[in-house]
Parts: structure tokens; C-alpha cells; sequence
């Protein structure tokens, strides 16, 4: 029963780390997969203007991406069934700060729709502010159209994974601890085992008493 006892706190934690990869493997199992794609744009300077000038209208372009007023026309001319608004919310755009360069990523549960949609918002851009080029002295050109994810961007198994691991060692960690610290104290070892001698008990009295004259009262021979 004594090695048992040793174990238990082991197996206790290795179950609930298996408990845990398993249910990270059923949550990556049974979600939705998102699928991402990435449309990426550049602003060039025309004419007098200067990569400055550029920058400056990179950062610009890049909050009005998503605008309604921009993804509206270009939805309806792709004959998308979907709301400007929805659209937007599938969007996300990024200006890169060394360069002006403007990144539009969409996701959607559909591999071909996701890199359709990153395409349609770069080119929904570029077409709304080429009209203004001539005040603007600036060109929105696609440098690197989305091309279709072959795998999802989310759910990722080996990050659920490990997650589920981690939080199945922290759940056994507890009970693990409580079975070590009431572990049954070891047994005393019996008087006379384990190699223990015992000394002999001596009565040291009467060898005493002897060395000190018999330890007799003197006799009164009168």
C-alpha cells in the first residue's frame, strides 16, 4: 500500500493533464473554422509629391477603408449579398510605420470569400480616391493581392493544446499536493529489530557496598 500511496499524487496530475489535451482537442474540434487572407496596398507619390506626402496619405486611406461609403459601391458592383457594415466588421487595416503601405486582412468561414473580400476592399479603396489623384498627386496601386488560405487562421489545435495541458497540470497541481501531505506517517520499527542492541542492565550497588567494608555495622563485642 506503500507505494501506492507514493504514486497517487502522480496519477492524479497525469489525469488531469490528459483531461485537459483532450479537451483542448475537442474544443479545436468542434469549432468554426476563420480563414484570413491579406490584400496589401501602397501609395505612390506622383508628379511634385514626395514619399512624405505619401505616408500622410497612407494614414488617411487607412481609416477610411472600411468607410461605407467606400465598400458600398464596390459590394454592389461585385454583386456581393452583403451589408457595407457586415463587410467592415470582417475587415481589419494596418498602415505600416516605415513605409506607406496599407494592409487589409479579411476573415471569413470560407477560404475563396476571405481572399475575395481582401481583394474587394483593396480595389474598393484604390478606385474611391483615384478620382482625387489630380489634388492629391498620390496612387493607391495593389502591390499583393489575397490569395486563398489553405488552412484556417483560427481555431489553431497545437495552441489549444497546449493550453488545455497547461490548465489540466494547474487543476491537478492541488489535489496532487493534498494526497502527498496526508500520506500515512511510516510505521515506528519494533524494540529488538532493525539491528538496535540493547545493553545489559548492571546492579552496581552491591559492588559498592563491597568496596566500602561489606557495608556492615561495626559490632560492639563488649
Amino acid at each position: 500500500m506503500r507505494p501506492l500511496a507514493r504514486t497517487r499524487p502522480v496519477l492524479v496530475l497525469a489525469v488531469c493533464v490528459l483531461l485537459g489535451v483532450l479537451g483542448g482537442v475537442l474544443v479545436a474540434a468542434g469549432t468554426t473554422p476563420v480563414y484570413s487572407a491579406r490584400a496589401v496596398g501602397t501609395v505612390v507619390p506622383r508628379g511634385t509629391s514626395t514619399d512624405l506626402t505619401a505616408a500622410s496619405y497612407a494614414r488617411e486611406y487607412g481609416r477610411i477603408a472600411t468607410d461605407p461609403a467606400v465598400l458600398g459601391p464596390a459590394l454592389t458592383a461585385e454583386h456581393v449579398e452583403l451589408s457595407p457594415q457586415r463587410a467592415a466588421s470582417a475587415l481589419t487595416v494596418s498602415v505600416s510605420a516605415d513605409a506607406p503601405t496599407i494592409e487589409i486582412v479579411a476573415r471569413d468561414t470560407s477560404a475563396p470569400r476571405a481572399a475575395q473580400l481582401a481583394n474587394l476592399a483593396m480595389d474598393a479603396l484604390t478606385n474611391y480616391v483615384a478620382p482625387h489623384q489630380r489634388d492629391t498627386r498620390v496612387e493607391v496601386i495593389r502591390l499583393v493581392p489575397a490569395t486563398t488560405p489553405a488552412a484556417p487562421a483560427w481555431p489553431d489545435t497545437r495552441l489549444d493544446v497546449l493550453i488545455g495541458g497547461v490548465l489540466g497540470l494547474v487543476v491537478g497541481a492541488l489535489p496532487a499536493m493534498l494526497l502527498r501531505d496526508r500520506r500515512p506517517p511510516m510505521s515506528p520499527v519494533p524494540a529488538g529489530l532493525g539491528g538496535a542492541t540493547t545493553q545489559p542492565t548492571h546492579d552496581w550497588a552491591p559492588l559498592a557496598h563491597a568496596r566500602n567494608g561489606g557495608g556492615s555495622e561495626p559490632r560492639d563485642d563488649g
